[in-house]
């Protein structure tokens, strides 16, 4: 009787356990394929050579930006809220996430010309808008001292937009989606309560990020039509 109720179940174990086999094979042999074509290799590494630049120029922008930083201004959550200990969100967990894009552009190979450019349009954005108004730090701000953020660089969050980009880049992949747009709102609600940004600053991130986004779909439109003929392998 025990053996007959097991069977249904070990039968479901072994099914799931062929379909992944399956399943990883296809994703493997999909990923050899394109990554083996000329075009598609040359692809993938201009985006990210273009990605690459983008931050090296924000890094000035947001250097120059906290060097010209004015008064700070008045913020109703930051006036009302004491500030908390937020740095291991906005410090180890930010360098974390941004190692683990580099994995996510060579296990999703397709995604990455596009979802590189896309974030290279939205880091080019930002060092360009960061400079436009001059806006004073925080007056409890503690700068987290990195290679991507100076404490003035303020308006608008690069942590919350490049977070909603990958979202949205990575939108048919269900998984990825709502990962990235659950980190986009811890890390907009963590600069709030670590005085990191204005209130202003996060809010508007999402905004900017979705109208790059409308924009890249049009100017990379081979590269975005590419995503969608992707299918998720592995979900």
């Amino acid at each position: 009787m025990s053996e007959f109720c097991l069977f249904p179940y070990l039968c479901h174990y072994y099914t799931m356990q062929n379909n992944f086999e399956t399943k990883f094979k296809h994703f493997t042999e999909e990923w050899s394929r394109f990554i083996f074509v000329p075009y598609n290799f040359l692809n993938v590494a201009i985006s990210l050579f273009f990605l690459n630049m983008a931050y090296k120029i924000v890094q000035y922008a947001g250097t120059m930006a906290t060097k010209n930083a004015s008064v700070e201004l008045t913020d109703f959550f930051l006036s009302n809220i004491p500030r908390i200990d937020t740095s291991f969100i906005h410090g180890t967990l930010s360098f974390f996430l941004f190692d683990m894009r580099l994995l996510l552009f060579l296990i999703f190979i397709k995604y990455t010309p596009f979802t590189a450019k896309a974030l290279a349009m939205i880091v080019l954005l930002r060092a360009a808008v960061i400079n436009l108004t001059n806006v004073g730090m925080p007056p409890d701000i503690i700068p987290i001292n990195s290679d991507f953020t100076f404490g003035g660089d303020l308006f608008f969050s690069g942590h919350v937009a490049n977070l909603f980009m990958l979202s949205l880049c990575f939108w048919n992949i269900k998984i990825l989606r709502y990962f990235f747009m659950t980190l986009s709102i811890i890390f907009g609600v963590s600069a709030i309560l670590g005085h990191y940004h204005y209130t202003i600053d996060v809010v508007s991130a999402p905004f900017f990020a979705y109208g790059v986004f409308v924009i890249c779909k049009k100017l990379f439109k081979g590269d975005y039509e590419r995503t969608l003929k992707t299918v998720d392998k592995l979900s």
